[in-house]
């Protein structure tokens, strides 16, 4: 980020990361290497960097937001295979997540691509659950 506010460019970025050392040891800076490849248009290095930095000790909301990115990545590649895994990560490494109903949906929406039939009617039983009801002091509506 100090290089990008410096005015240097995202090539100049993406060079100096990849030849730190440190990059290579840390979780935080393979997802910045990642995002910038993103940025880049380099879809292979920045799953490639996403796919690093889960390995690298993330905290638990790196991991979320990784798997957030390479399921998305994935989803908009046609991949929807794999972007069913990396959601589904989210769930299973944090099972109590706060943004469940989210990844519920996102999950339900991917099972139909896949033809997972049990699976789209399970998330969609949990979405029911997690979705509120409507206001109940709602105005009744107007009779025509």
């Amino acid at each position: 980020n100090l290089n990008l506010a410096k005015g240097y460019s995202l090539a100049q970025a993406a060079a100096y990361l990849e030849q730190t050392e440190v990059t290579r040891h840390s979780a935080v800076l393979s997802e910045k290497f990642g995002d910038i490849c993103a940025a880049q248009g380099k879809p292979t290095s920045t799953v490639q960097a996403y796919e690093q930095a889960l390995k690298l000790d993330p905290t638990r909301l790196q991991r979320v937001r990784l798997h957030r990115k390479l399921g998305e990545r994935f989803a908009n590649s046609g991949q929807e295979g794999q972007a069913y895994e990396q959601f589904g990560e989210i769930l299973q490494e944090w099972p109590d997540y706060p943004g469940a109903l989210n990844v519920y949906q996102i999950l339900q929406f991917l099972a139909q691509k896949l033809g997972k039939t049990e699976d789209a009617t399970k998330w969609e039983n949990l979405i029911k659950l997690l979705t509120p009801p409507p206001p109940t002091n709602a105005p009744a509506p107007a009779k025509p």
